[in-house]
């Protein structure tokens, strides 16, 4: 299973991220549960992370933090000096029904026409924009935030 979450707010792709692992991964660990900052980590670790299955588990997930590569951008794709995105395209023509990847991309303008999303199209992968509070939610949200650390809020304050 193949799955962007993005909004430009890094918060509530993080809070969608865990409400969906919430129901496909109760318990998680370092062998059945791996993230990488794809700010940092080459395309081809991404791509190897998703051909294995760690022993004695069914399922995998493998979260893919920071997708600018799935962004909207002029001309080629830029990579890390000796990376690629062959293998990680190979691996999306067929993914492995167990694992399931995740990519977080914290913006709205996606590249639709891209090599990357003409692969999600194939493999029938779901893409969810990620909504923003409203405002009315904000001023439900902030008090049970405060609540919950033991913080007394004042109204003005939650306007704020």
């Amino acid at each position: 299973m193949i799955q962007v979450l993005y909004s430009p707010e890094r918060a509530m792709v993080q809070m969608a991220l865990k409400k969906v692992l919430k129901g496909a991964f109760p318990t998680r660990d370092a062998l059945n549960y791996v993230t990488l900052d794809m700010g940092e980590s080459p395309l081809t670790d991404l791509a190897s992370e998703c051909l294995s299955l760690p022993l004695g588990y069914e399922k995998k997930a493998v979260v893919a933090d920071n997708c600018s590569f799935l962004e909207k951008h002029r001309g080629h794709l830029k990579l890390v000096k000796g990376d690629s995105a062959t293998p990680l395209l190979e691996y999306l023509e067929n993914p492995n029904p167990d694992i399931y990847l995740y990519f977080l991309v914290y913006g709205d303008d996606l590249d639709l026409k891209g090599d990357f999303f003409k692969a999600f199209n194939k493999d029938g992968a779901t893409i969810s924009g990620v909504n923003s509070f409203t405002d009315e939610e904000w001023l439900l949200l902030v008090p049970r935030f405060f609540e919950k650390r033991g913080i007394r809020i004042e109204g003005r304050a939650i306007n704020e």
